[in-house]
């Protein structure tokens, strides 16, 4: 049985225009784009509108910032995976406190944004066939414990 895989639905987030628009060119083949957000409130009103699987998020951005932000999103039912993209290298710590999948330093280049990529995608992947194989297991137990309750039975003479 082969599992199909789909695109990875990432927003990014990030005050920045110049970065969205050069980490866009970079993983537009690669991911499905879902948003862009220019501020926390922003990315949270795009967040209640469309699945989101990762975030690409800054840090230093105008009102909340990119770790108060996170902090809130990782209390949500169903968080994304979130990777920091930022100019700060003092956050990293903290960052993998919120389990950030990926900190990447500006200025970035192709090869580690693509790297940030493939992590995610390997994570949701590997989640998601466990998830379907566990799925798998419970539909074969249930169907084995239906099967026990019904074995049939001969009438018993002594």
């Amino acid at each position: 049985m082969t599992v199909a895989t789909k695109k990875l639905r990432v927003l990014i987030c990030d005050d920045n225009e110049t970065d969205i628009l050069a980490l866009k060119k970079i993983i537009k083949d690669s991911v499905d784009i879902v948003g862009e957000a220019f501020d926390a409130n922003e990315c949270l009103e795009i967040m209640d509108k469309v699945e989101v699987d990762l975030i690409l998020l800054d840090i230093d951005m105008p009102g909340m910032s990119g770790m108060e932000l996170a902090d809130m999103i990782m209390d949500f039912d169903n968080p994304p995976m979130i990777a920091f993209i930022t100019g700060r290298e003092d956050y990293a710590i903290k960052a993998f406190d919120l389990a950030a999948v990926d900190y990447v330093v500006k200025p970035f280049v192709l090869e580690r944004i693509e790297k940030t990529i493939e992590k995610a995608s390997n994570l949701i992947h590997s989640s998601n066939k466990c998830d379907l194989e566990e799925s798998i297991r419970k539909i074969i137990n249930d169907q084995n414990k239906r099967a026990i309750d019904r074995l049939p039975v001969k009438d018993y003479k002594e």
